[in-house]
């Protein structure tokens, strides 16, 4: 099996030659958050928690919650107990255009949360929006099992028909990178070694 452990979204934006990155809005809320793994995408009402319930129900062990919630901030639609319960089901993560709540807690938890705000204030858990459908998160559109990678230089999400060349080009750039970096620690220059990441140029440069 291939190690991802050292893939970062830095490397996937590297090597991708479409727009894969959602916009800096979408950020973790707490230090050294990271995931990856299929989206299970969730669309809900403003202000109202009741598809996430959804989710929780159906998604997979491994998925990534990958949710639409407009952007608003009115409402924190997950907290500590949403959290410990998608732990407890092997969810991977979660990514929320919008806010949630229970930081703290969630922090202690380790349950990675992407999210582009905070808000105490208790969701309505009513209205039900959708979920396994393409969602539109952070600026980026995104389908049901595309990958979603997520750390602290952001998130991204890898269109599952280019996952697996993506993945491949990227932890051939990551090798191209460990060839750096022990050649400046023995003693070269950085002018001299750039060159190499020619062989991973993006086909749009």
């Amino acid at each position: 099996m291939v190690d991802l452990s050292q893939l970062t979204t830095a490397h996937l934006c590297d090597v991708s030659p479409a727009g894969i990155t959602m916009d800096a809005g979408i950020g973790a809320i707490w230090s050294g958050a990271r995931t990856s793994g299929p989206a299970f995408t969730v669309r809900t009402a403003p202000g109202d928690n009741a598809s996430l319930m959804v989710a929780l129900r159906r998604a997979e062990p491994g998925d990534v919650l990958v949710v639409d919630a407009g952007g608003s901030l009115e409402r924190g639609l997950w907290g500590a107990i949403l959290s410990t319960a998608a732990a407890q089901r092997g969810i991977a993560g979660m990514v929320i255009d919008g806010a949630v709540r229970d930081c703290d807690e969630i922090a202690e938890l380790r349950f990675p949360i992407f999210a582009r705000g905070r808000n105490p204030s208790t969701p309505y858990s009513k209205i039900h929006g959708h979920v396994g459908r393409p969602v539109t998160c952070g600026g980026l559109q995104v389908h049901p099992g595309d990958r979603v990678y997520a750390d602290g230089d952001g998130v991204v999400a890898v269109p599952a028909a280019d996952h697996q060349a993506t993945v491949g080009r990227a932890l051939h750039r990551i090798g191209l990178e460990d060839q750096i970096l022990d050649g400046l620690a023995a003693g070269r220059t950085l002018d001299e070694l750039l060159p190499i990441l020619s062989a991973t140029r993006r086909s749009d440069d």
